[in-house]
């Protein structure tokens, strides 16, 4: 263990155990207390150190704003909070915590999510009840783990189904999944869903003395024929039913059919368990865009279908661009699918964390700081193109991103930072076949730079420069880093060899074997060149503000209309 690894240990089990957020000058005298113990460490290195634990907890977020409908209503949480076992929302807070989450977001994400569950009707009250709801969140910035707050708070409160829609793509699917076991179920369900010899994962690891059931897996979508296959009814099980589904109208079929006739009660179409459904990007797909008004567009009907199958229901839609959303008539209705997924109960606004970066930052008037405007892509990725284009060269703006990603990663190396994930993601055309081509160009290019680094990085300077590798790394450096970062040159240089050798160049799609699973590299960290088309725009990717992940650069390219050509670089 380096004294700088050491020193991490140390401050970060201080700054844990203190009774109160710590302050930023809280997390400087820990570390001046503990350097005299940690020689090695040097000033540049201990200010890095300091800067990254502020953003783990000087971090704060404001409450959630909402609107809601008061009648005819009967606020109902605070009233029996007194009966529920909060068992699943203790597991899911204690995981986060334990990822770093810092307590005042941890705080306001248990402030919100209780908000939002009361809204919701009480899963306890009989009758027939409906509601319907939306949540709005920043990009990126922690819907995810709301919803899934959400979830474990319904499931506490007795709420014994539970509906997650993730998307219209297999992979958002998969990866929602992943998200889900983690932070719900408690196992791997890409092992399987019976109860023998399942490991467990995430909210598992604390108390497996409960665990939600799963009609869904990792690498599997819901399956009519697995289902029934099982020979169980919704009513006969003793905790939640949780389902993660593709929004897709094979699926949502499928499972219709599968609840209506195996679940109903005796007598009935419909079925008595409460039913929680939350919509995930639910301004995709999810509205009737049909004109007519007597014509209901497929998922938006198959939707409503569902919610009405169940004699007690709530829909929650999550989204970032609620637009389309809240302009769905509120009257409409349809005697064979019922009404519409208007948001007439309530609409929650969530804020992001202090440390948030997001479109803002980038598109806005301190934009020019980040995003760079390139033309030379013309020639060589037309916009638009056709499937066929054949990519003979990259254009220069991309291979000086390229460099730059890479010279990130030797910045972070010198500061210690040895086992972040670091990505950059490159979308440059929507076809498979030309993704593909600009893939392999860019894994020939590290490739090269790589071959000089191994041969010529821990040259003297001087002699290191007369490769053309690395003098076009060093001229990226001089040009966007010499005066931002305090790290010098040769130390940089230093580093190149192995920042470049574990980099990966993995191609995202729908046909690509690939995932962008940083779990499964949480000790040594993921370096990868991502290139991909809508797979990659829809994937959970890294974000460098985001409150309940490390740090991590990430340079994105862009060649789409309306956006051209843009260059993101951020450093921790």
């Amino acid at each position: 263990m380096t004294d700088l690894e050491r020193l991490t240990l140390i401050v970060r089990t201080l700054l844990a155990n203190k009774p109160s957020p710590p302050t930023a000058a809280d997390i400087r005298a820990e570390i001046a207390e503990v350097r005299p113990l940690c020689l090695g460490v040097t000033d540049d290195q201990a200010e890095a150190l300091a800067l990254d634990f502020e953003t783990r907890y000087v971090i704060s977020i404001r409450p959630a704003a909402a609107l809601h409908d008061q009648e005819p209503f009967t606020p109902w949480l605070d009233r029996e909070r007194s009966v529920i076992d909060p068992y699943y929302w203790a597991r899911y807070r204690d995981l986060l915590g334990d990822k770093g989450f810092p307590r005042q977001v941890l705080a306001e994400l248990d402030n919100d999510t209780d908000r939002i569950v009361g809204f919701l009707e009480n899963p306890k009250k009989s009758g027939v009840w409906d509601r319907r709801g939306m949540v709005i969140g920043h990009v990126q910035s922690g819907k995810t783990a709301n919803y899934i707050g959400v979830a474990n708070k319904a499931a506490d409160a007795g709420y014994r189904v539970i509906i997650i829609i993730a998307g219209i793509q297999n992979k958002l699917r998969d990866q929602t999944q992943r998200r889900v076991d983690e932070g719900l179920v408690g196992f791997d369900t890409a092992a399987g869903i019976q109860s023998s010899g399942r490991t467990p994962l995430g909210v598992g690891r604390y108390n497996v003395r409960r665990q939600p059931i799963s009609f869904t897996t990792a690498i599997r979508d819901f399956n009519k024929a697995f289902a029934e296959s099982l020979s169980v009814r919704l009513q006969d099980l003793g905790e939640p039913v949780v389902l993660v589904i593709k929004k897709n109208p094979h699926t949502l079929r499928s499972l219709i059919d599968w609840l209506q006739t195996h679940n109903a009660r005796i007598g009935t179409d419909t079925i008595a368990e409460p039913m929680l459904l939350l919509d995930d990007e639910a301004d995709n797909a999810s509205i009737n865009i049909r004109q007519h008004i007597d014509e209901v567009s497929t998922i938006n009907g198959l939707l409503r279908r569902l919610l009405s199958l169940f004699e007690r229901s709530c829909y929650v839609g999550y989204t970032a661009t609620p637009f389309a959303n809240i302009f769905i008539d509120p009257d409409d209705e349809d005697k064979m699918v019922g009404d519409d997924l208007f948001p007439r109960d309530f609409i929650v606004c969530l804020n992001p964390p202090s440390n948030y970066f997001g479109p803002q930052q980038v598109f806005g008037d301190s934009g020019r700081r980040v995003l760079c405007d390139v033309e030379d892509h013309r020639d060589l990725l037309p916009m638009p193109h056709s499937k066929t284009h054949a990519v003979t060269a990259l254009p220069s703006s991309l291979l000086e991103a390229v460099r730059m990603f890479l010279v990130v990663r030797a910045i972070r190396l010198a500061r210690g930072q040895r086992h972040a994930h670091n990505s950059m993601l490159v979308n440059a055309s929507p076809f498979v076949a030309v993704q593909r081509q600009v893939r392999n160009e860019i894994h020939e290019f590290v490739r090269q730079i790589a071959s000089s680094c191994r041969v010529n990085a821990s040259m003297p300077v001087e002699t290191a420069l007369r490769d053309p590798e690395l003098e076009a790394l060093h001229e990226v450096f001089r040009q966007h880093f010499r005066s931002t970062v305090d790290e010098e040159w040769g130390t940089v240089q230093g580093w190149l060899h192995e920042s470049i050798s574990p980099v990966r160049v993995m191609e995202i799609n729908s046909r690509s074997a690939h995932v962008l699973s940083y779990d499964d590299y949480s000790d040594v960290g993921l370096n990868v060149i991502a290139v991909g088309g809508m797979s990659l725009s829809r994937v959970e990717r890294p974000h460098p503000r985001r409150p309940d992940r490390e740090l991590r650069p990430a340079t994105f390219i862009d060649v789409r209309h309306p956006f051209p050509v843009g260059t993101l670089v951020w450093i921790s």
